[in-house]
């Protein structure tokens, strides 16, 4: 089979590789379409990270069962999966945070196994979901990102009438936003500096304002518009002036959700003790949070397939370049591996 893998720091090639081996209690998939993650740009291509091992990275996903194995799926079968594998015994998996397993990353999909940057791959039984008619494989390709968003928003709190603060306009800033107006939220405000993520911003639907995170008198804007402060936040720059500006803007008690490595905010520990507020780390997400934008895809509250631009395996290269150059701003690139 044709796979995409890392040979040095910064050169990814197409090679080839046999075949996986269906293993009990996993099935066989043909890969359709793979994203890439902000992970594998920084961490696999930029760190070269398993550099000359004929490793295969991608975790983001759509494909069909080809062989099922022993599982209880069948031939045919749209499906993606988590690409986290737990335990299911220690007391994270037992206390419904199986995302916060140590066993995690054990036999995880591009992580430890090989994943979805390659025509097949495999995948634990109780991973895989069955992908409804109404998600084409391409959005299906991004329900992952859109879970990680799904899981700052609910960490963060969002609610049914919330106004809701996003620092940051990358794909999870925009699948944030997306995830809270899907939640009810009566007020979605985002802010990015870069001028071409700024106008996508300002062209989504499910956006009420999006702001330059560098504009005179941003904080008294963003008053203004919730009319005084927002119930939440989400962090998705990295920037601690960003961050810092998000945790200002949120009210006593409300918490602001960091998802994005990088700086975190400047706390004022006077105020921030005194209002009680909240500073939450967000990582992967629950199969609550998975499922739940399995289902607001299929009945449309969610939608982004917009924000999709395909290549191939053969792209590759030069899409990374060009998004380490800065000639690249498609808010994700999903691969075509394979036909139908």
């Amino acid at each position: 089979m044709r796979i995409l893998t890392i040979v040095d720091k910064k050169k990814m090639i197409v090679a080839e590789k046999p075949v996986p081996k269906v293993e009990p209690g996993r099935a066989l998939i043909k890969v359709s379409y793979a994203g890439i993650c902000g992970s594998d740009w920084h961490m696999v291509w930029g760190n070269g990270v398993r550099a000359g091992q004929n490793a295969v990275a991608g975790h983001e996903f759509s494909g069909v069962i080809v062989d099922p194995g022993d599982t209880h799926f069948k031939a045919g079968d749209r499906v993606t999966a988590i690409e986290y594998t737990p335990c299911g015994e220690c007391e994270y998996c037992r206390g419904g945070k199986k995302h916060l397993c140590p066993e995690r990353f054990s036999t995880g999909i591009g992580l430890t196994n090989d994943g979805a940057f390659a025509e097949y791959l495999t995948a634990r039984e109780d991973m895989i979901y069955k992908l409804p008619d109404s998600i084409d494989d391409v959005q299906a390709a991004m329900i992952e990102p859109c879970a990680v968003s799904m899981h700052g928003a609910s960490l963060a709190g969002v609610k049914e009438g919330s106004k809701v603060l996003i620092t940051g306009g990358g794909a999870i800033g925009l699948f944030a936003a997306a995830s809270a107006k899907a939640l009810g939220a009566s007020l979605v405000v985002l802010t990015e500096v870069n001028p071409i993520r700024l106008g996508q911003a300002r062209e989504a639907a499910f956006i009420d304002h999006a702001l330059s995170g560098t504009a005179e008198g941003l904080t008294d804007t963003l008053h203004e518009l919730a009319g005084g402060l927002f119930d939440c936040a989400v962090e998705c720059s990295g920037n601690q002036r960003a961050a810092t500006m998000a945790l200002e803007s949120i009210k006593p008690g409300a918490t602001l959700t960091m998802l994005a490595y990088g700086s975190g905010p400047q706390v004022d520990s006077f105020s921030f003790i005194n209002d009680e507020k909240r500073i939450q780390g967000g990582v992967f997400f629950t199969q609550e949070d998975f499922e739940r934008v399995i289902a607001m895809m299929a009945d449309g509250r969610i939608d982004i397939r917009q924000y999709a631009e395909i290549i191939t395996m053969d792209d590759a290269q030069d899409t990374l370049l060009g998004l380490d150059n800065g000639t690249k701003n498609a808010q994700k690139y999903v691969m075509k591996i394979t036909s139908e």
